[in-house]
């Protein structure tokens, strides 16, 4: 009776040991994202709530290990409402961030405009006192143009660049569904030929169905391996604001300048918003190869050159 109580004992000890250790595993093993993840936490929310938005996120490995660590701890209560961003983390590291008094810091609303260079926004930033310009176009020049998604942020006033350029690319990220980055395989497009794409469309339409429209026309002209003559790009490289270019302008030699090489520029000429990114995702493919811009911002379509002619010499008859 008493070697089999011992042995009993003996069983009780492995398991609760190897439980143990493949708690303290689990604990801290780090997730795999090299990428800042998005965690939103609202009021109400529990730790059931918030172990399933980390485990379906890929941070934790493990529901109950989180929420066990939690009661442990006695951190149930201490849970702060707020949007968080986790990078190569474990679950100490995520429960000391979302359980963190924070300051009374200052907080203000900024709007990045879609069709933004980014140094448009460095200029926006520094007006608004929050950053200097230099520092912001310093970060980012490892060519982030495209990928600083325009929307409206919080943000504190005595936040750091770095803080303002993650969420603008996690933003980003979130907004890029997966239908889209395959719609954009499917057109043999990588996403950063897909963003130069969408930034030219920003430029040209301003309309969500002349988007369609329009991102239509350049992938049918890619097609037949037609050059873009997109004054936008054109605008790109003389830094002017205008719907016909001069004779000079068509002239520069540039990469940038779509009416003297083929296909896509090198790279995005500003961040695109969502609708722009969506209409190269979903096009509407018609049988225009020509769209003008009109003295009153209305989009005439064409589908050969000669109409496209008399177009121009109808509405801009000088």
């Amino acid at each position: 009776m008493k070697k089999a109580l011992i042995f009993l004992l003996l069983i009780f000890i492995l398991i609760f040991g190897l439980a143990v250790t493949w708690y303290c595993i689990l604990l801290v093993m780090p997730s795999t994202n090299t990428q800042d993840v998005a965690i939103a936490i609202k009021n109400g929310d529990g730790s059931e709530q918030i172990s399933a938005q980390l485990k379906e996120a890929g941070l934790i490995k493990s529901k109950i290990v989180f929420k066990t660590y939690l009661f442990i701890n006695n951190k149930i209560d201490k849970i702060q409402v707020g949007e968080y961003f986790f990078k190569q983390t474990n679950i100490p590291k995520i429960v000391a961030k979302i359980t963190q008094t924070k300051d009374k810091r200052q907080e203000v609303a900024i709007t990045l405009v879609e069709g933004w260079t980014s140094e448009e926004m460095a200029n926006y930033l520094e007006k608004e006192g929050l950053l200097f310009k230099d520092e912001f176009l310093e970060l980012i020049k490892a060519n982030l143009e495209g990928y600083l998604f325009p929307d409206t942020y919080r943000v504190y006033v005595d936040g750091s660049v770095e803080e303002l350029v993650d969420k603008m690319l996690a933003n980003f990220d979130k907004k890029i569904t997966a239908e889209m980055r395959q719609a954009y395989k499917d057109k043999d497009l990588t996403l950063y030929e897909a963003i130069t794409l969408a930034s030219i469309v920003e430029k040209e339409a301003k309309l969500k169905e002349d988007k369609k429209i329009v991102a239509g026309i350049f992938l049918r002209r890619l097609e037949q391996d037609k050059k873009l003559e997109s004054d936008a790009t054109v605008n790109y490289i003389t830094q002017k604001k205008t719907t016909r270019p001069s004779y000079s302008d068509l002239a520069v030699d540039s990469l940038y300048n779509t009416y003297k090489y083929s296909g896509l520029p090198p790279g995005p000429i500003c961040n695109p918003g969502l609708d722009s990114l969506a209409a190269v995702a979903n096009p509407e493919i018609t049988e225009y190869l020509y769209f003008l811009n009109t003295p009153t911002n209305a989009m005439i379509y064409s589908v050969t050159g000669e109409e496209h002619i008399a177009n121009k010499n109808k509405y801009y008859p000088d």
